[in-house]
C-alpha cells in the first residue's frame, strides 16, 4: 500500500467526478460561481436553485433526474453544487498558498543549511539546557520555579526524538482512521487545516516539503507505509495549534527541525538512529 499513490487517486477521483458532472461546462461553473460559498446555496430557496441550474433556455448545469417532488430535486443540486464550491475554493486557495511556500522555501533554504552547516541546532538547544540546568544546580538556593521548568524543557527535547508524545496519542486512536485519512479527500482538508497550524505556531521547516523518511531510511517492512508518519505529524501539529500549548509548541519546533535536518542528511549520528527508531515504533503501532 502506498499511502502517496493511494492519497493522488483520491484527488483524482474528485476531479473525474467534476468532470463527470461538469464535462466541458467546468470553467463557466466557476465564473458563475465567483465568490459563492456553502451558505449562498442554503439560502436559495429550492425554485432559485432550479433555476440556476437552468442557467440558459435549453441549457442546465446539472441534468435532473427525476424526483416524486421539487424539494427534492433541488436538495440535489444544492448538494452538489456546494460540493463544486468547495473544490473550486480548496484549489484556489491551494494553489495560492504553495506558491508563497515554495517562495519562502527557495528564499530562506540557502540561509538555513548554511545555520545549520556552521552549528549543529540539535548540539546547540542540547548545550543550552544542559547548561541552564547546571546554573541553577550550583546556586546557593534553588529556584524550584525556574529549574522545573528547564528540566521540562529538557524532558519536551528528548520527546522530540524519543516521540513518546506521538507515540501516546496514536495508542489511543483506531489507526485504521489515520491510514483512511491519510487515503481519502479528507486529507485535503486536514493538509488546508496543517497549513494554518503551522502559521499559528511559527513552525520554521515545513515538514510537507519531508517526504520518502519510510523509503530512504528504514527497513522494507515499513515501505508499504511511506509517508504515513509525516501525515500523522500533519495531524498532531493540527490539533496542537488548537490547544496553544506552549510546551507542545517547543516540541513540534523542534520534532521539525529534527524531521528537516534528517531530510537533509543534517541531523548528528546519535540522534538520527535515536529517532529512526522511535518512527520505526510509532509505525508499529499504527500497521
Amino acid at each position: 500500500m502506498n499511502l502517496n499513490q493511494l492519497n493522488t487517486d483520491a484527488l483524482k477521483a474528485v476531479q473525474e467526478c467534476r468532470e463527470k458532472y461538469l464535462f466541458d461546462i467546468e470553467e463557466l461553473f466557476i465564473q458563475m460561481t465567483e465568490g459563492f460559498t456553502d451558505e449562498t446555496f442554503d439560502k436559495m430557496s429550492d425554485g432559485e436553485i432550479i433555476g440556476f441550474n437552468n442557467y440558459e433556455k435549453g441549457k442546465c448545469i446539472l441534468t435532473e433526474p427525476d424526483f416524486d417532488n421539487k424539494h427534492e430535486l433541488a436538495e440535489y443540486l444544492r448538494a452538489f453544487f456546494k460540493f463544486f464550491v468547495n473544490t473550486n475554493n480548496f484549489n484556489k486557495e491551494l494553489d495560492e498558498q504553495m506558491e508563497e511556500l515554495n517562495t519562502i522555501v527557495e528564499e530562506s533554504q540557502e540561509e538555513i543549511d548554511k545555520i545549520i552547516d556552521e552549528e549543529n541546532p540539535v548540539y546547540v538547544i542540547r548545550n543550552r539546557i544542559n547548561e541552564a540546568i547546571e546554573q541553577l544546580e550550583n546556586e546557593p538556593e534553588l529556584n524550584m520555579e525556574k529549574y522545573i521548568k528547564v528540566i521540562q524543557a529538557k524532558d519536551t527535547f528528548e520527546e522530540s526524538f524519543n516521540l513518546r508524545r506521538i507515540k501516546e496519542l496514536y495508542k489511543t486512536i483506531d489507526p485504521e482512521n489515520l491510514k483512511s485519512d491519510a487515503q481519502s479527500v479528507r486529507s485535503m482538508d486536514m493538509y488546508k487545516d496543517y497549513l494554518k497550524a503551522q502559521s499559528k505556531l511559527g513552525i520554521k521547516y515545513d515538514i510537507v516539503q519531508i517526504h520518502d523518511l519510510e523509503l530512504r531510511f528504514l527497513p522494507e517492512e515499513y515501505h508499504e507505509l511511506n509517508n504515513l508518519f509525516i501525515f500523522a505529524c500533519m495531524k498532531y501539529i493540527r490539533k496542537a495549534a488548537k490547544t496553544g500549548d506552549k510546551d507542545d509548541a517547543f516540541f513540534i519546533s523542534q520534532l521539525t527541525s529534527n524531521l528537516y535536518m534528517l531530510h537533509t542528511d543534517k541531523l548528528p549520528g546519535e540522534y538520527k538512529d535515536i529517532l529512526l527508531e522511535n518512527i520505526e515504533k510509532f509505525l508499529d503501532i499504527v500497521r
